[in-house]
């Protein structure tokens, strides 16, 4: 069914080079299909993150093929899961099963990283805040030691002026 009823109220639609309307926005909606390919396709399909300065400083995401085909929901000539009979419906309890087990297995292991990843962005906002501290520190002690050498050059010039 898609997204028909969803969208309301909604005035685009599709016309071909003549201006003879093709499809409502609704029915162009429900046959909406997108597919994202990477370009450098992995062999292990495994996404791999830079998290430092350094080469080693990686993690590696292992990511689980979870298409429906892959999953066992649909045969790869189309067929869904057949519950026709008592002994087909528990096998179909069985894909289901199976199915929801790797997608939250999936899931836990994105989960991790993205954690991984929230930690390694507290940790470089730290060094950070850190750098500017002591940039900040730098600056003052370098302010300190000209005033101090401003100050000594000034009694110096009106120890010479009184003397004269």
């Amino acid at each position: 069914e898609g997204v028909k009823g969803q969208i309301s109220g909604l005035t685009i639609s599709i016309t071909d080079s003549n201006g003879n309307v093709k499809k409502s926005a609704n029915a162009a909606l429900d046959n909406f299909n997108e597919t994202v390919r990477a370009q450098n396709k992995s062999e292990d399909n495994a996404i791999t993150l830079q998290v430092g300065t350094k080469a080693n400083q990686s993690i590696k995401v292992g990511l689980t093929d979870m298409r429906a085909e892959a999953l066992g929901l649909k045969g790869s000539d189309g067929t869904t899961l057949n519950i026709s009979t008592q002994a087909k419906a528990n096998a179909a309890i069985n894909v289901l099963d199976n199915a929801v087990q790797k997608a939250l297995d999936q899931q836990t292991t994105i989960g991790s990283v993205e954690s991984r990843l929230e930690y390694t962005s507290a940790n470089l906002t730290t060094a950070s805040e850190n750098v500017q501290s002591s940039e900040s520190t730098i600056r003052d002690a370098n302010m300190a030691k000209e005033m101090t050498e401003y100050t000594k050059n000034n009694v110096l010039m009106q120890a010479a002026q009184s003397m004269l």
